[in-house]
Parts: C-alpha cells; sequence; structure tokens
C-alpha cells in the first residue's frame, strides 16, 4: 500500500529535550456512528478497515472513539485539499490501475460489500494515488438478524452495481489478489471479529462470520465464474484461479 499523508489540524508544542525533535500535532479524521435501520455501521467498518489493511489495499487507518457512550469509527482524513471529493471515472481508474481494481472488486465480493460507487473511492488524477473508504453496508448491513445477509449472499458475488466490476477488462489481475486474500491469517480474520463484540457483534457470530470468511474467500473463483453479468467485459472462460 503506498504512503498516504493525512491531513494535520494544528501543529502543536515540541514534546521536549531528548525526543529527536518529536512535536504533537492533531490530525483530522472522518467519524462515523450506527443510525436506526443500521445498527452496525461501526463494527462493519473497523472489521473491513482490518481486513483491508490485511490484504494491502488502501484503505486509510481508522481507529475508534466514544462520544456519549455511543462507539465511533474514525477515518483518517486523506483530503488535503478540504473540498469534496469528486466522483471516481470508472474505466479511467480501471485502465491506470487495473491490479488494483481487481482488488478492491475481489475484496468487496469476499466481505459482501454492495455498496462500492463513484464517491467512496477516491483518485488522485495526478499521482494515481487511490483510496478506498466506506465499508458500512459489509456484512451486515441492515437491522435484520446478523447472520440474514451473509446467509441470503453465500452464492453470489453481493457487491451490487460496484462502480469497477463492469468495465474491468484482464481477468489475469484476480489471481494476484486472491493469493493475497487467502494469505491473510485466520487469527487477523478471528482478532477483528472478536474486537468487534464491544461493537454490536454478538459473541455467538464470530465463530459464524470466523467460518463463513474463511470458507468464502476459497470459493470466489466459482462465485465469479458463476456470475458473468456482474462481469460483462471479462472472459471468464479463461479464468484459471487456484486454491493455495
Amino acid at each position: 500500500m503506498p504512503a498516504t499523508h493525512y491531513k494535520i489540524a494544528d501543529w502543536g508544542d515540541p514534546l521536549g529535550e531528548g525526543v529527536s525533535g518529536s512535536r504533537y500535532i492533531n490530525v483530522t479524521g472522518v467519524a462515523k456512528t450506527n443510525v436506526p435501520g443500521e445498527p452496525h455501521i461501526v463494527a462493519n467498518e473497523y472489521i473491513c478497515a482490518r481486513l483491508a489493511a490485511a490484504v494491502g489495499l488502501p484503505v486509510p487507518p481508522g481507529f475508534l472513539v466514544k462520544k456519549d457512550y455511543d462507539h465511533w469509527f474514525v477515518s483518517m482524513d486523506f483530503n488535503l485539499s478540504g473540498e469534496m471529493l469528486p466522483p471516481i471515472l470508472p474505466n479511467l481508474v480501471v485502465a491506470r490501475k487495473p491490479e488494483l481494481c481487481a482488488g478492491i472488486v475481489l475484496f468487496d465480493a469476499w466481505v459482501l460489500n454492495p455498496d462500492r460507487h463513484a464517491k467512496n473511492l477516491a483518485h488522485d488524477t495526478v499521482t494515481d494515488a487511490v483510496v478506498i473508504f466506506d465499508h458500512s453496508r459489509a456484512l451486515m448491513p441492515t437491522d435484520l438478524p446478523q447472520r440474514q445477509y451473509a446467509e441470503d449472499m453465500v452464492d453470489k458475488p453481493a457487491i451490487g452495481a460496484h462502480c469497477l466490476a463492469a468495465v474491468l477488462k484482464d481477468v489475469s489481475t484476480f489471481a494476484n489478489w486472491h493469493k493475497r486474500i487467502m494469505a491473510v491469517a485466520e487469527h487477523q480474520i478471528t482478532d477483528a471479529l472478536q474486537d468487534a463484540v464491544q461493537l454490536g457483534l454478538e459473541p455467538s457470530n464470530v465463530e459464524y462470520f470466523r467460518n463463513y470468511l474463511m470458507d468464502r474467500r476459497t470459493r470466489l473463483p466459482n462465485i465469479v465464474a458463476a456470475n458473468t453479468h456482474v462481469f460483462p467485459n471479462l472472459n471468464l472462460d479463461t479464468l484459471s484461479w487456484t486454491t493455495p
């Protein structure tokens, strides 16, 4: 994942002697919490941020804060200009970063994210840097029982009208990212889920989602190959992944 700079709100005082010029700074972030009808936003964001970082995708660092007893997930602010980010141009991003785009699509399929649109990806057209954010509606997107969406999506891509999937053209770019997803250690998945219990994930569902994610990642090639309508520009007949 390329180095990304984050927005500074305030440049503070030095720490003192003997600390190599270290200073206090305040940086900015974007915070979100659960809302009516979507009670798992914070848990979804936290789990997916951990897993995306483990895979090596360009997701901003995130952390938790509390305000008035409510948990909030904070994503570091990478928007240095402070202006509203423009929607990406999917064809341009895929043309310039085809392998990364395949990784984003495959990751979203793994974590059941149906909400990847042109406004929750950022693309700097000068540097070609891409940042992904917003996983609020992955895994447990509604106030239905926590397992319901996952059970409904077992054999489906679960990526909705993904802004990148329809314009991907090179099927070979999936293989490396599938290996990366497969290489995420089981304890990293388990730890993220166990930590999310404090955020509302039911303890009895930690094992369920661990097993679900472990199983689903092995089946991603089959899920992609069986849903050609989601990838109209890919020749899935040439899809030849092997599961490590």
